[in-house]
């Protein structure tokens, strides 16, 4: 389905955020290029075109260190915080936006059903049964303790 958009769009990139901002778990990107077909690179933080060529070059940030890659295009980045600070926008510039068009594009338009395919059939929480042991500080009662926990594998 992701692809639906994409016969009625041209793109050369497509610019993702790193992860969302629900579960955070970073496939958005990775799964539509996937079921685009486009080469795809993650955590981007510099972008550089290459001029007359149908090509990037990217770094992204690894554990240790820096990775270049040239990405054929299209492609999808999903990309780093650091890759751009937002400047704020003038008067003018957000009164002007006000007046630019959008593009309205409905399931109907891309001749695709977006019914879900996945249903809630309920949600509950997880339970955890607690023994409810209780000692006191007499001698007998922390040599029970310590025979509890050496038999739970708390203490060796």
């Amino acid at each position: 389905r992701p692809a639906a958009i994409t016969r009625h769009i041209p793109y050369d990139l497509i610019i993702c955020g790193e992860g969302s901002s629900d579960l955070y778990a970073q496939q958005v990107g990775p799964a539509l290029a996937e079921k685009l077909g486009i080469s795809c690179a993650g955590y981007v933080n510099q972008v550089n075109w290459v001029a007359g060529e149908e090509r990037i070059i990217v770094r992204r940030k690894l554990e240790e260190g820096m990775e270049v890659l040239s990405l054929p295009l299209p492609a999808l980045i999903t990309v780093l915080p650091d890759l751009n600070t937002p400047r704020i926008p003038s008067l003018k510039q957000v009164l002007g936006a006000a007046k630019k068009p959008v593009a309205n594009i409905s399931p109907a338009d891309l001749g695709e059903s977006f019914a879900p395919r996945l249903q809630t059939t309920g949600v509950q929480a997880a339970t955890m049964e607690r023994r409810r042991l209780k000692f006191t500080s007499e001698a007998a009662d922390i040599r029970k303790i310590v025979a509890a926990l050496l038999k739970e594998g708390v203490i060796a």
